[in-house]
This record gives C-alpha cells, sequence and structure tokens, in this order.
C-alpha cells in the first residue's frame, strides 16, 4: 500500500508558504544571534588575555631530597659473656719514697764498735773498754758551719747563738768571712733543735760519735794510734790559737771521712754522762751533764781531749766558744 502527499488547496498552499518561511527566518536569526554571542566571547577571552600580566609558568623546581646513604651492612663478631664469681680486687701498693740524707752527710755502717779505753786507769771516765752494738747511720763529714746554722736562724726555727765572737774575731758569727766556719756558742738545747727540727735528725749518742771517729779499727785518734799535734787545729805551745775553717786540717780524718774529730772545736752528743757499767767508779749525771766530745783549739795534742775515746760531762747550761756540734740523720723504718 503507497502512502500518498496530503493534498493542499490553493489557499493552504500559500499559507504554508508563509509559514515555512517564517520559520526559516526565526532559524536564521538564531543561527545569526548565536555567531554573534560566539564572536563577542571569543573577543572577550581575547581582550583579558591581552590586558593580563605575563606570568611565568615555568614550573618551580622542587628541591631534591638528600641523598640517603647507602649503609652497608657488615656483619658482627658474636661476643659471648661467660658470668664469673666476683672478685675483691687486690689493691695494688705504690712503692715507698726512700728518703735521703741531709746534703753534706757520711754514711757508717752499723755493726760492733769498740768502746772506751783499759790504758788511761781505772777511775778515768772511758774505763772500762768494751764493745757496743750500732745500727747504721749518717753524721755530718763537717762540724755545723756558721752559714747553716744562719739559715735555721733565718727561718725562725732557731735561735741566734749565744755567744757570737771568738778570742780572735769580735764579729764572727755575723761577718760574712766565717761563714764556712763551725757555729760556737751555742747551747745544747739550741743544738738539738737544729738537729731534730730542721734537718729531721737528732745529735748523735756519744756510741755514734765514737764509731764514726775510731772505725772499726779502733784507732786512739782518727787518723790513727800516733799523736801527731800538726794534723789538727790543737793548742800550739806558746802561740794563740782560735777556731779554724771547717775541714782545713786534711789529715784530721777518721777512716769514714769525718772531719775535725780531735780539734778545732768540742762537739755536744745527746748522751747523759754516766758511768760504764763494770767500771771502779759509778756515777750518773742524768739530767744535769751531757758528754762532750772531741780536742778544740785550745786543747794540747798530749791532753786526753783529742783522743777518739776520751769523754767528758759538760753541765746542760754551759755555753762556750770552744763547743760546737755535728748531726746523725738515720733511715726512717718502715712497717
Amino acid at each position: 500500500m503507497f502512502l500518498s502527499t496530503p493534498q493542499v488547496s490553493g489557499v493552504d498552499e500559500n499559507r504554508y508558504e508563509l509559514i515555512t518561511r517564517s520559520e526559516f527566518r526565526r532559524k536564521l536569526m538564531g543561527i545569526l544571534l548565536l555567531s554573534i554571542s560566539i564572536s563577542i566571547l571569543a573577543s572577550f577571552f581575547l581582550i583579558i588575555q591581552f590586558l593580563a600580566p605575563d606570568v611565568d609558568h615555568t614550573p618551580t623546581p622542587k628541591p631534591s631530597a638528600p641523598p640517603t646513604s647507602t649503609s652497608t651492612f657488615t656483619p658482627t663478631q658474636t661476643v659471648t659473656f661467660t658470668l664469673t664469681p666476683t672478685r675483691t680486687p687486690t689493691p695494688t701498693l705504690l712503692p715507698t719514697p726512700t728518703p735521703t740524707p741531709p746534703k753534706g752527710m757520711v754514711p757508717i755502717e752499723g755493726g760492733g764498735v769498740l768502746i772506751g779505753d783499759r790504758l788511761l786507769g781505772a777511775y778515768e771516765p772511758p774505763y772500762p773498754q768494751h764493745y757496743e752494738t750500732v745500727d747504721s747511720f749518717w753524721i755530718n763529714e763537717f762540724e755545723v758551719s756558721n752559714e747553716e746554722y744562719q739559715e735555721c736562724v733565718d727561718e725562725g726555727v732557731c735561735s741566734a747563738p749565744v755567744i757570737t765572737y771568738t778570742l780572735r774575731h769580735p764579729q764572727y758569727f755575723s761577718n760574712p768571712i766565717f761563714n764556712n766556719y763551725p757555729v760556737i756558742g751555742v747551747t745544747y738545747e739550741q743544738a738539738s733543735t737544729y738537729c731534730q727540727e730542721w734537718i729531721k735528725g737528732d745529735l748523735p749518742t756519744e756510741i755514734q760519735w765514737e764509731k764514726a771517729a775510731r772505725g772499726i779499727e779502733g784507732y786512739t785518734y782518727p787518723w790513727g794510734n800516733s799523736p801527731v799535734h800538726v794534723n789538727a787545729n790543737l793548742a800550739v805551745p806558746d802561740k794563740s790559737n782560735d777556731v779554724a775553717e771547717c775541714g782545713k786540717y786534711k789529715k784530721d780524718k777518721s777512716p769514714y771521712n769525718v772531719f775535725d774529730m780531735a780539734g778545732n772545736v768540742s762537739e755536744w752528743t745527746r748522751s747523759w754522762f754516766v758511768s760504764y757499767e763494770g767500771g771502779y767508779v759509778s756515777f750518773d749525771y742524768s739530767n744535769e751533764k751531757i758528754v762532750v766530745r772531741g780536742g778544740n783549739y785550745s786543747t794540747s795534742i798530749y791532753s786526753n781531749y783529742p783522743m777518739t775515746f776520751f769523754r767528758r760531762g759538760v753541765s746542760i747550761d754551759v755555753v762556750s766558744n770552744k763547743i760546737g756540734f755535728r748531726c746523725v740523720w738515720q733511715q726512717p723504718e718502715y712497717e
């Protein structure tokens, strides 16, 4: 069956044509308006693009992260811990420093020593002759000098000598010319203070003094058994003698190289004047008299004073310009 085109009349045909043209114009106007709108929008965007400031659109580089170190795994040794019982550590004992003797001292070996004499007579203080034993010690090579004693006075440990002059020298102790001469005119207490407080020693006992003077040979004089007056600073007949420089008389030297033990000046010890055991005469001057040893410049070689074993007692309060001293020092003992 075929479809047929509707038939219209002449009036209707004219009307239809009018409608079609009107619709065409309407559509054409719509297209024209759309085109104009698009043109206006395009122009508007172009104007905005032209008026806008230049902007750098280059992307900002992001900071790169610091390179991370690549750690290399190193295998470590496996440590095995073994538990052991706790033990109290033994303290390390430091060696005790060995003290040294004061300057100017010589060593005296310990042991037996011949003491006293049997020839002077049974009623003399050195009788009877016998043996004693002493420990090792050190003793001044020379008698304590003015200069050495002055140092002790300057430091306020010692007091000045009571007598500061000699027979020939009115200014003796304070005169630098006599610095190396033996100090004299000091009491027993002053001598003891110097030895104990200044050099940390002591005055010698009379046994120590005799050991240093006569040696193991048991000499009558420091140099031997013959009385030679020129060997020491002793009194010379018809001549006024005086104190001499320490060590000037080179032959007045004991077997231990201790000088001036026969002459120059006599010397304080720290022993009380007490009789030896077994003697015919018994006496005890403890706390009254101190033993003084050695001769001096006013004694003769033919007297008993220069003999190494001769002893005499002097009051503890005596001050003499013929008496000096020397000190001893012993090694401290440690437990």
